[in-house]
């Protein structure tokens, strides 16, 4: 986002003291674009946040007897995990302590029933002797660089390329529902991309998405094949992607 963003948050008890068109250009922190292209043009300097969702496992923040029945259901804490998690953000979610100075039994079965459901989702990489291929590639950032399971390594095109595409083939027909993509740690680049999956000699969309960072989660209805194709439509710069997973939930 642009730098004049954080200089807002050390100015805001102050008013404006006069018609200043300069002050008027400032951007609210709040605003729901922070970081399009349309936005950053013309900025001399960025500065980067990670994103964070915070909330709470009950009602309110703090414990109360009353809320012990009003714990959040386990489709809406995944639901909360897949948009947070699954969508380039850090999940903060408060447990507040009861009067005993503990964890109630009830937030402690709910995480239990959201770890088992994580574990058990994301246990087994399909991909993990799956072979890619890919548009192009630089010479140090071949395609089987995404499914080695190192955050290190990476594919990338050549440098300038920002669309490309990337064909994965399980090696056989599989069951799957999640496909899970991560860039190379130094950079946040895709901005928009699409995944298709080959039924016969047909490719069939299967999810669109916007930007990766250091996660995306794709959940899609459970379909069937060997081959998968991500699109990547805009980056900015060449794209790079550390991780291709599969999985399926059930």
């Amino acid at each position: 986002m642009p730098a004049s963003l954080r200089l807002n948050e050390s100015i805001q008890e102050k008013s404006q003291q006069a018609d200043d068109r300069e002050f008027a250009k400032r951007y609210d922190p709040q605003e729901d674009d922070l970081g399009s292209r349309e936005v950053i043009q013309h900025e001399s300097e960025l500065v980067w946040y990670p994103a964070e969702v915070n909330t709470s496992i009950r009602p309110g923040w703090f414990y109360h007897a009353s809320e012990d029945e009003k714990v959040r259901s386990l489709d809406e804490l995944l639901n909360i995990y897949y948009n947070s998690v699954g969508g380039n953000a850090t999940f903060l979610l408060n447990l507040p302590p009861d009067s005993r100075g503990l964890i109630h039994e009830n937030d402690m079965k709910r995480l239990k029933e959201l770890g088992d459901v994580i574990r058990h989702t994301f246990k087994t990489n399909l991909a993990s002797i799956a072979i890619a291929k890919t548009s192009e590639a630089m010479n140090c950032c071949d395609a089987a660089n995404m499914l080695d399971g190192n955050r290190d390594t990476f594919w990338s095109p050549e440098e300038g390329t920002e669309q490309a595409f990337i064909e994965v083939d399980l090696q056989s027909e599989l069951m799957f529902d999640h496909v899970v993509l991560q860039e190379h740690r130094y950079g946040q680049r895709i901005e928009r991309f699409e995944l298709e999956y080959k039924e016969g000699e047909k490719w069939v969309p299967l999810y669109k998405g916007t930007v990766v960072g250091y996660k995306h989660i794709c959940r899609f209805d459970a379909v069937v094949s060997r081959f998968i194709r991500l699109k990547i439509i805009e980056s900015r710069w060449c794209p790079t992607i550390s991780s291709f997973e599969v999985y399926r939930s059930k």
